[in-house]
């Protein structure tokens, strides 16, 4: 009793200390909102067999995929260098419904029978955005071939941000996006 209510004076006492308002400060600088967004669907036809390549100790692996690539002249060397490019795909919020909402790639879902995983993922260079399928072996069950799967058209969202904030920005999305568990299983 006596810990709760030294708690609760405590807490009055710092609510309670409010002092007179102090001096404007000078005017800051104009802002730039250096954003710049675009929407694109790619359709079946538009991805080519391939591979998915990522970093493993001692070298790069290469998984099969079907990749496509999209062609968005506003990602920049600079935004690359100092900003961030962030992919969005849009996805359906119920079993049944139409796609109405946008997930931050890269995007996993358990694959249909288990054992894999269903990836999109994206890729970023100057002028261009690299759109990878591919399925990722969650155990000791092979995966179906990605190569002959048909796939529906996917609609994407793309925003780059310049500059340090984008760079920022980029950093947090990464932190909070991907699940860092899944893909520590899926990088085997």
């Amino acid at each position: 009793m006596r810990y709760s209510a030294s708690l609760l004076l405590m807490f009055v006492g710092i609510v309670a200390c409010e002092g007179d308002a102090g001096p404007a400060g000078p005017p800051g600088e104009d802002g730039a909102a250096n954003v710049v967004s675009g929407t694109f669907t790619v359709a079946p036809s538009a991805y080519v067999n391939g591979f998915w390549h990522f970093p493993v100790a001692g070298g790069t692996q290469a998984n099969p995929a079907k990749v496509a690539t999209i062609a968005v002249p506003a990602i920049t060397s600079d935004v690359l260098q100092n900003g961030v490019v962030l992919v969005y795909l849009k996805i359906p919020s119920t079993p049944v419904g139409a796609s109405d909402q946008w997930t931050l790639l890269p995007f996993h879902q358990g694959g249909f029978g288990g054992g894999y995983l269903v990836s999109i993922k994206a890729g970023i260079k100057a002028g261009e955005i690299r759109i990878g399928y591919a399925h990722e072996t969650t155990g000791t069950t092979t995966a179906p071939d990605v190569y002959s799967v048909t796939l529906p058209t996917y609609e994407f969202r793309w925003v780059a941000i310049e500059g340090v904030t984008g760079a920022a920005l980029g950093a947090l999305a990464m932190s909070i996006g991907p699940d860092a568990a899944l893909q520590a299983r899926t990088a085997k």
